[in-house]
């Protein structure tokens, strides 16, 4: 078994988001090999804009169709969701236990996908996600899930999210 460390920087334009906002679409991500397991998940807020929110990061196989428009709710069709293949999600928690020591930088850790009202929240990531097509490219897209105020994103692109995936 390898293991192999990705970084994505979604397109995140400014503005102030709200609760169901899509923070970004359907993003390439190159997996390590055509099938991986992603094991850990981690956001680097550059900016701090995200405070005590929660964020949905969902994988797709295809990159049919947005979720909809940046910094508004989601409207994809349940028809256009499935065309572009869902193969799962998982979270940034809307805990606050990053890494704080830094000034500047807000660390986020990931967790496995989990209904938000759920205070007992444990457990691996542990999530499949398998390639269709060439160059083992798949999508993540970003939904804010809750949030605690209304991040204000001002400066564009400035979360990284990196995942660690086993294959």
């Amino acid at each position: 078994m390898a293991f192999k460390t990705v970084t994505l920087t979604p397109s995140i334009p400014t503005g102030t988001y709200a609760v169901n906002d899509v923070l970004f679409n359907p993003t390439k991500l190159q997996l390590p090999a055509r099938g991986a397991k992603l094991v850990s998940l981690f956001f680097v807020d550059t900016n701090q804009q995200l405070n005590a929110d929660a964020l949905q990061i969902l994988f797709f196989q295809k990159n049919t169709h947005d979720l909809g428009t940046q910094n508004a709710t989601a409207n994809i069709s349940v028809a256009n969701f499935r065309e572009n293949q869902f193969m799962g999600a998982a979270m940034m928690s809307k805990e606050v236990g990053g890494i704080t020591p830094l000034d500047n930088i807000n660390v986020r850790f990931g967790d496995k996908y989990y209904d938000n009202t759920d205070s007992n929240i444990t457990g691996a990531i542990d999530l499949v996600l398998n390639s269709i097509e060439a160059g083992n490219a798949i999508y993540a897209a970003g939904l804010l899930d809750s949030t605690s105020t209304d991040p204000n994103f001002s400066t564009a692109d400035s979360l990284d999210i990196v995942l660690g995936f086993e294959y």
